[in-house]
């Protein structure tokens, strides 16, 4: 049987208290542990099972396999979790579980994982020095009614396709036909490049440096009726860079809602994440960060029916990831599902009948 399994970053994973309560209070009941974490769930009211300590890189499940959802914990400890947000991804996510990876940029041991080119996760050979390396992070949600027991549970596949060679969400064939639009689907939008013009090595900082890309707000006008949500999603490390500031985009993005109002397009929401590049935070495109927060405000977005539209590799590997379609402004070559020369040319495409 395959485990699909969602997949995080924890680095930026808010909370540092293991509150073992929580998992008593979602019902979960059965937890597979370490000696060290033995006691401690069992004093929350969890039946725990041992697991081998310290655990192998492979972890087969362990027989018999218990009833219900339960928690699968081994070393090394993340330095940041909380238990409710991982409750909480598993059911946005609907999947058969959840695992998380854990970054560390110190010494990388032979076995460790690198995140190579396209998503793909690949182990070290050596002990290596200053990489960014990761860390299976011991911590993993399944649900024992959907999962079959022996099954292993780290293998070196894409990080896009989770961490059993099944994937987060179907990865659409690039040659499938266009998606269906209408009731219960929802279009993400990345900003500069795709809504308003982006400034040659700046940020756009202030409302008057703001301007709409040609057509735009008659694209965003014809595409808004065929999606049930509309939601912009950008990356603004200049924020983190010190350039701008947090009420800086604010005003920039309250100028963007007032001109579009003008066009009688509303929004359902703007996330944005102001950290750095190099620090791959969460938030930050290619990571899901900005798609969580956007089904814990709505959660009804379901990502399979879902559009991505961006300019850049980044963006079109964010879609990908979460088995959205996706949608390339300009050249293509980043393995979108459509490519189009400007939002204002895709929504006289996709305009006429829709689900």
């Amino acid at each position: 049987m395959n485990i699909p399994l969602a997949v995080v970053d924890l680095y930026d994973v808010p909370g540092d208290v293991l509150d073992w309560s929580v998992l008593y209070r979602e019902g979960i009941r059965q937890v597979w542990t370490p000696t060290m974490h033995h006691q401690a769930a069992a004093g929350a009211g969890l039946t725990p099972h041992l697991l081998p300590y310290p655990p192998s890189r492979r972890i087969p499940l362990p027989r018999p396999m218990p009833g219900g959802a339960f928690w699968l914990f081994r070393a090394p400890w993340p330095a940041h979790w909380q238990a409710r947000a991982w409750v909480d991804l598993h059911r946005s996510f609907a999947r058969h579980g959840v695992a998380g990876l854990y970054r560390h940029t110190g010494q990388a041991r032979a076995g460790d994982l690198r995140l190579q080119s396209g998503g793909a996760l690949r182990r070290l050979s050596d002990a290596t020095l200053h990489v960014a390396a990761w860390i299976p992070a011991g911590i993993w949600l399944l649900d024992g009614q959907r999962v079959s027991p022996g099954r292993r549970l780290l293998t070196t596949t894409p990080l896009y396709e989770g961490m059993c060679g099944c994937p987060l969400a179907r990865q659409r064939d690039p040659g499938e036909p266009q998606p269906a639009r209408g009731k219960g689907w929802t279009l993400f939008l990345d900003r500069d490049g795709v809504i308003n013009t982006r400034l040659p090595g700046d940020y756009v900082r202030r409302p008057e440096d703001f301007h709409f890309l040609p057509g735009v707000p008659e694209a965003m006008g014809l595409l808004r009726p065929m999606f049930d949500r509309m939601v912009v999603v950008t990356n603004q490390q200049g924020i983190g860079k010190g350039l701008m500031s947090t009420d800086d985009l604010a005003r920039v993005h309250r100028h963007m809602l007032t001109e579009l109002e003008r066009h009688g397009v509303t929004l359902d929401g703007i996330h944005h994440c102001p950290g750095l590049e190099a620090d791959h935070p969460m938030g930050r495109k290619p990571l899901p960060g900005m798609a969580f927060q956007a089904m814990a405000r709505y959660p009804d977005i379901v990502l399979e029916r879902a559009v991505m539209v961006g300019d850049s590799g980044s963006d079109i590997e964010f879609g990908r990831r979460l088995g959205m379609w996706t949608v390339k402004v300009g050249d293509p070559g980043f393995g979108e599902n459509q490519c189009t020369p400007s939002l204002l040319e895709l929504a006289r495409l996709w305009r006429g009948p829709w689900v």
